[in-house]
């Protein structure tokens, strides 16, 4: 189980996995469903939206989507993470 897998129980895991599948299209999210997820949709036009959304896909490629594993990686800091990681 990949590092960021391991700090969800197994209930909050299912949970997360059918969020990413309801959000998601072929198995990707793009920035607009992304920011829907964290309920950030207000700002979806502006600098701080493209900086998170570069950040947790870790590309600056900018029409490549984010998938499960760059997604669950994210929200296991987010929500899990130590204040560094945080950081």
């Amino acid at each position: 189980m990949p590092e960021a897998e391991a700090r969800f129980s197994s209930e909050e895991l299912i949970k997360i996995q059918k969020e990413f599948e309801r959000l998601s299209k072929d198995n990707v999210i793009g920035k607009r469903k992304l920011l829907e997820y964290f309920r950030m949709v207000e700002i979806q036009d502006t600098y701080l939206a493209n900086e998170v959304f570069f950040m947790i896909k870790n590309s600056s490629q900018l029409n490549s989507p984010i998938d499960y594993s760059k997604f669950i990686n994210f929200v296991s800091i987010i929500s899990k993470g130590t204040r560094e990681e945080k950081l």
